[in-house]
């Protein structure tokens, strides 16, 4: 667990660090998210969101109960640790993403293993929204729900079947949930509407929600505007996120008051890391995402992208990949260790530097045609397929990220075998990135330093 977790960062040359406060009071979250649907077409995002949302969860000081693709026992399972867990919180959070639906006006939640093949497997396959919600504000003072559940459900179809001339009950989309006092329910559309899933890593809803709850002093209901407005411009006004509450305080998930960084480094800075990371535990899914401010201008002189002396280089659409260096070798194994591997999703494969030492010094460079706003990284540390190949191979420990337009920035790295995000907020005008290794975590047998996905978040 991360809670109060420090994700060291060391600026330079203009730029300055920006932390996240995390509250004292005791905040505790349950997070699920459902895509590999056994019986229904599975859902590209929810579990996506659903990792992405407990990341963000922590980074905050939520403390987070998370679980993926859950069956109906797994789910009742994990409502049964929320409900332990809840002991003496002053808030309780439920965020939900994958199939839901309602029937005569009650919300249900889908389990991967629901089939609804019968008309009583409605109670028995099915998770009661109410039921969770209960449980919450039987504990808690305040109480707050996420659902992007609302997608396409094909199952509501298996049900309609089996329930014959009582099929005019299930209705489309969810139903407006009742509020109890000190409660807030947040849908990622209007009540009886359809979500969309998204095309990228997240849905529509998610991804805004992400990016918006963790901005310094904004309450909760703030938040919602905005994230409203960011889902209506994004689906072209398909989708409308909508709230039912009965919030009797203004809530915050980060109180920080939204002031300049408390650390502020001066152009004549060496850019020696001179910040502590945190420790965690190795292998722990997933990491915080700390945030990096950044200062830019309106005139941007873009630096040509440094790939000089590049060993290989690797397109995929609009992003080009080039490295300083490749482990040299031969065999099956060789297609693992180029540049193409940096952004094929697949942690089972890894670009692995050359160098003979043990790899500081070499550098990935990110480019694009045109200049772009980069918002963050997501990064896979390591050669991340097994955890005996991760402990094996160097691990970056410390490394510089430099743009186009100028600045540049020294990171720490947790050292662990997941996803980690940074999230450069404002975001860098810039046409690449370049990431060179400063430090690493030696393996316990190879000296060569891997990086199983690297991939630039652009907007």
């Amino acid at each position: 667990m991360f809670r109060h977790a420090v994700f060291a960062i060391i600026a330079v040359s203009g730029l300055a660090l920006h932390s996240f406060d995390c509250s004292a009071a005791k905040r505790v979250a349950l997070v699920i998210g459902n895509s590999a649907y056994k019986h229904a077409s599975p859902l590209e995002n929810p579990k996506n969101d659903a990792v992405d949302i407990a990341a963000t969860f922590k980074l905050l000081g939520v403390t987070v109960i998370e679980g993926f693709d859950l069956d109906k026992q797994a789910m009742d399972r994990k409502i049964r640790e929320f409900s332990t867990a809840l002991a003496g919180a002053e808030a309780s959070i439920f965020f939900f993403a994958g199939h839901g639906l309602q029937v005569n006006g009650h919300n249900y939640l889908v389990p991967i293993d629901a089939e609804l093949s019968t008309a009583t497997a409605l109670e028995f396959e099915m998770v009661r929204l109410d039921l969770v919600q209960r449980v919450m504000e039987a504990e808690t003072k305040t109480s707050i729900i996420f659902l992007d559940a609302c997608r396409n459900n094909p199952l509501a179809r298996n049900l309609s079947r089996t329930m014959g001339t009582r099929s005019a009950a299930i209705g489309s989309g969810l139903a407006a949930a009742e509020s109890g006092v000190g409660t807030l329910v947040s849908f990622s559309t209007q009540p009886g509407n359809v979500a969309l899933d998204g095309s990228g890593r997240n849905s529509p809803y998610t991804a805004a929600l992400v990016k918006r709850i963790r901005k310094p002093g904004e309450d909760l209901l703030s938040v919602l505007i905005a994230v409203r407005n960011d889902v209506i411009e994004a689906t072209a006004e398909k989708q409308v996120p909508w709230e039912n509450h009965a919030m009797r305080a203004k809530f915050y998930f980060n109180q920080t008051a939204p002031t300049q960084s408390p650390v502020e480094l001066n152009s004549q800075s060496s850019g020696q890391p001179n910040a502590q990371s945190a420790t965690a535990p190795r292998h722990s899914a997933p990491p915080i995402q700390p945030t990096v401010t950044v200062t830019s201008t309106d005139a941007i002189q873009h630096k040509p992208a440094p790939v000089k002396g590049a060993a290989a280089c690797s397109n995929r659409g609009e992003l080009q990949y080039c490295v300083s260096s490749v482990l040299p070798t031969g065999g099956v194994n060789s297609a693992h260790y180029g540049p193409r591997n940096l952004s094929d999703g697949d942690k089972d494969t890894a670009w692995v530097e050359g160098h003979s030492g043990d790899g500081v010094g070499e550098w990935v460079v990110i480019s694009w045609q045109s200049e772009r706003r980069l918002s963050g990284l997501r990064m896979v540390n390591g050669f991340a397929k097994t955890e005996r190949l991760f402990e094996l191979n160097s691990r970056i420990k410390k490394a510089r990220l430099e743009f186009s337009s100028g600045p540049s920035l020294d990171v720490a790295l947790r050292d662990v075998a997941a996803e980690q995000q940074l999230t450069i907020d404002p975001s860098v005008r810039t046409r690449w990135i370049r990431l060179q290794i400063l430090e690493v975590t030696a393996g316990s047998k190879y000296t060569d330093t891997a990086i199983s996905e690297l991939v630039p978040i652009l907007e």
